[in-house]
């Protein structure tokens, strides 16, 4: 089993500055979270994978 988490979002980035809770719903992963993204996604390539479940979350998702 391969447990990956989505790439940095818009909620992560606001929250981590003063830790008050920005109400965004299903956010989107911010630039930094596509670059992060990327990088898992190329390990990922070169395994095996015979099956893949995701969260339907948008950060997931993207």
């Amino acid at each position: 089993m391969i447990l990956v988490r989505h790439g940095q979002s818009e909620f992560n980035a606001a929250f981590g500055k003063n830790r008050i809770d920005p109400g965004i719903e299903d956010p989107s992963i911010t630039a930094f979270g596509a670059e992060q993204a990327l990088i898992s996604a190329q390990l990922v390539q070169s395994m095996s994978i015979s099956r893949l479940i995701s969260s339907p979350y948008r950060r997931a998702l993207e």
